[in-house]
């Protein structure tokens, strides 16, 4: 259970890892989070979203997930050096 005490001083511990890694780690990741979407669209696994946000209720996701979950993919993690 975390205390009052450790959520005030949580941001004064140190990172997880180095600030500048954690950053660098993360700057690619909108370029690895378009590609898998693009991938899946060129695939239909995934439909585009209704035009009105109001619909979005209409539409079964579970069919969907399922498609998508059973669906094998490979990211490549290459070093940064």
């Amino acid at each position: 259970m975390i205390s009052a005490w450790d959520s005030l001083f949580l941001p004064f511990k140190p990172y997880w890892i180095p600030k500048e890694d954690e950053l660098s780690m993360f700057a690619r990741w909108d370029k690895i989070y378009s590609q898998i979407r693009l991938d899946l669209q060129n695939g239909n696994l995934i439909k585009p979203a209704p035009a009105d946000a109001a619909d979005i209720h209409r539409g079964n996701v579970i069919p969907r997930l399922r498609v998508l979950h059973g669906s094998r993919r490979t990211i490549k993690i290459e070093p940064t050096s």
